[in-house]
């Protein structure tokens, strides 16, 4: 079918490259959605919003999930999978190609050779064997001679770095499909259990697919390190996972070392910040806790950081003012313009609202947390890891033939590696040496 051998040409080929490495190259310099706080795109927004609105409505701030790009990779994997079908039956036919050659066939192989002989020919032909197989080939016997073979697997090496590309592009396809990422602030003592409201910034595959966590997590404590300036040099969270209501296992993660656990990777994002653990209590009621971040800061030093909340059930507005030099919080309530609280709050102290009370349980700490959840990570890694192994197999073990045949009182002797003659004919001299020994 002519779209068949559309899809086969290897024009197209070089096209779906070319396209793919411009993706590439487009994703690293468009700001891609991902890879920004909500500040840095709402500050992109307000100074460029022509330009915003164009990669959004076009999927170049979301290059790697965008239908085009997913579109272009599924193109190319059709036209990988048509040229390894055929390379597949070439390479067996060659695989299975034992056939001896005649003597005018051997000359015109690029590597020959004729030696002169005398004496018995069996004799020679079971030393010419030994030697043979000495350089570890696989021996035919024919009427008119021998026919050796070496390293036949090497014919299966091109198909299978072909093979390998097909994975990896299976690979970015499921991760566009089915990708999913997102943040999340966590403070101490809280537990995060993968609910979309939890989450700060979600994003998703093109087929918004996220599946259930199953398991949750919890901050138990976060540490910070810094050089003598000032400045952090280390800053990890220790994070626990629970699942099926038991502990399963306590890892300190750091920016370069993510905790992983069921196909979900959680990665420090944030130095760490202050959160305020508030409980609200309305008369014998269940206690209900929540947890008030203050804004994030590099640097903690002669700031006063400010943040305002409603508080549940009371329609009254709070304002919250931090200063971590001296651990001091003063908080503000006001029911509209009103103001009906306005000091300094202590941990355990509460505040009287109407048939609520309000307690300052602890002062903790909070981070940041990037989720990343990518099924498609672990088959591109398996193409990439076929695709080493598939080139250095075709640099180190090549498949290699000899055909051995008299004609009268000689023997020639011809030798092919295909592409790599030049790197074979350092062995083919060697072995010609020794079969002209064998004749002394």
């Amino acid at each position: 079918m002519k779209i068949i051998d559309t899809l086969r040409s290897r024009r197209y080929a070089v096209t779906f490259i070319i396209l793919i490495i411009a993706s590439f190259v487009l994703a690293t310099v468009i700001p891609q959605r991902t890879r920004m706080s909500e500040a840095e795109w709402f500050r992109l927004r307000s100074n460029y919003p022509e330009f915003i609105e164009i990669i959004s409505f076009t999927g170049l701030d979301h290059v790697y999930t965008s239908w085009w790009f997913l579109a272009i990779v599924v193109l190319f994997s059709i036209n990988i999978s048509l040229n390894l079908s055929d390379r597949i039956r070439a390479s067996w036919r060659q695989f299975q190609d034992i056939r001896p050659l005649s003597p005018s066939e051997i000359k015109t192989l690029p590597l020959n050779a004729v030696i002169s002989l005398s004496g018995d020919k069996d004799q020679f032909f079971k030393e010419a064997e030994k030697i043979l197989k000495d350089f570890r080939y696989r021996l035919k016997r024919h009427n008119q001679g021998l026919t050796a073979q070496k390293a036949r697997i090497g014919y299966f090496w091109i198909p299978l770095f072909h093979g390998s590309i097909l994975i990896v592009l299976c690979g970015v396809l499921i991760s566009g499909l089915f990708r999913f990422s997102g943040t999340v602030e966590l403070s101490e003592g809280q537990e995060f259990h993968g609910r979309e409201e939890e989450f700060i910034n979600r994003w998703y595959g093109l087929l918004k697919y996220r599946p259930e966590m199953g398991f949750s997590i919890r901050l138990n404590r976060f540490n910070v390190e810094y050089w003598d300036r000032g400045h952090p040099k280390l800053y990890q969270g220790f994070i626990e996972v629970r699942d099926r209501g038991g502990d399963v296992l306590t890892k300190a993660v750091e920016m370069n070392e993510p905790l992983k656990y069921r196909g979900y990777s959680f990665y420090q994002t944030r130095y760490w910040g202050y959160s305020a653990l508030f409980g609200l209590l309305r008369n014998n009621a269940q206690e209900l806790t929540g947890y008030v971040n203050l804004p994030y800061k590099e640097r903690y030093d002669n700031v006063i950081l400010k943040q305002d909340f409603l508080i549940p059930e009371t329609g009254l507005r709070a304002f919250l003012d931090y200063e971590p030099a001296s651990k001091i919080l003063r908080m503000e309530i006001k029911d509209g313009l009103k103001t009906i609280v306005n000091g300094i709050l202590k941990e355990g102290d509460y505040i009287k609202l109407n048939d609520h009370t309000l307690r300052l349980h602890r002062i903790v700490k909070w981070t940041g947390l990037y989720i990343s959840y990518d099924p498609g990570v672990i088959v591109v890694y398996t193409g990439f890891a076929l695709m080493v192994l598939s080139s250095l197999g075709m640099v180190f073990l090549y498949p290699k033939r000899l055909w051995l045949s008299f004609e009268d009182n000689t023997l020639l002797i011809g030798g092919d590696a295909g592409r790599r003659r030049v790197e074979f004919r350092e062995e083919f001299i060697k072995i010609v040496e020794a079969l002209k020994r064998m004749t002394l």
